[in-house]
């Protein structure tokens, strides 16, 4: 009877070892991943998150940042020859939609045509990329005679815009030279830019430049306007003299001596 139960007694303590190791092997090699895990392989898992996809790439995890897609903005005219094509990005914070956009070099009298397609407009909060090529005013200025390089020691550039109500922005000098990327501003009837200078990092805003040039533009034309109306007086002064009629002299011999009618 005593070697019966010492058997029952074995048999349960092996029962018992065999589910423990059981459950062990269970806890240690887990049939699912938990959600958020990524696999050894380095592929992408599910992470819950604000994207729309909701998956997140595993190079992240590596240390190598996901290639974003390059940004695609339209343009403002056309690219030229590469060693003389400026481009520079803009952004209008006018707060309107710009239906014109002319550059004129200094040696030029007007400015271009529109650079704008037909019926394209550079819309209000919209970044473009304009394109501009200096070769034409670099080949004017390369064409002057030396008493006229004397005049004009260097090419300035300025750009002239006209806004959805009509009104008229003139950005003068425009820096093509050091702006990268910028924003168009317009404010109290100036037209302005503010920007970065890439090689200092200073914010640079044209504000009080553009409203000093504004008013140089005001007070030459004002004073063409003076010397064109002082033309036209002077002209008018000649037109009346040239005119002006002359009576002629009259005689007062008749009858008397030399008058070829008298008869003696």
């Amino acid at each position: 009877m005593k070697n019966r139960l010492t058997g029952i007694v074995l048999a349960m303590g092996i029962i018992v070892c065999l589910l423990g190791v059981t459950a062990c092997s269970e806890s240690s090699s887990p049939s699912k991943a938990p959600a958020g895990s990524t696999g050894s392989a380095g592929s992408a898992a599910f992470i819950p998150s604000s994207s729309a996809s909701g998956f997140v790439s595993s190079s992240a995890s590596s240390g190598f940042a996901a290639v974003e897609p390059a940004i695609v903005r339209k343009t403002i005219g056309k690219m030229g020859k590469e060693s003389t094509t400026k481009k520079v990005t803009l952004v209008n914070l006018t707060g309107q939609n710009i239906v014109s956009f002319s550059i004129k070099h200094s040696l030029e009298q007007q400015f271009g045509a529109n650079m704008l397609e037909a019926g394209d407009v550079f819309a209000m909060d919209e970044s473009r990329d304009v394109y501009y090529d200096m070769g034409p005013a670099l080949d004017a200025q390369a064409a002057q005679t030396p008493e006229e390089k004397s005049k004009n020691l260097y090419l300035t550039y300025n750009v002239q815009i006209v806004l959805a109500d009509g009104s008229t922005i003139t950005l003068h000098d425009f820096p093509f030279n050091e702006l990268e990327k910028g924003r168009i501003l317009f404010q109290n009837w100036t037209g302005f830019l503010e920007y970065e200078n890439p090689l200092t990092g200073e914010d640079i805003i044209t504000r009080q430049h553009e409203a000093d040039a504004n008013a140089a533009d005001q007070a030459a034309a004002y004073a063409a306007q003076q010397e064109q109306w002082a033309q036209q007086q002077q002209w008018a002064a000649q037109q009346q003299q040239q005119q002006q009629y002359v009576a002629p002299a009259q005689n007062n011999d008749a009858g008397c001596v030399g008058d070829p009618s008298l008869v003696w």
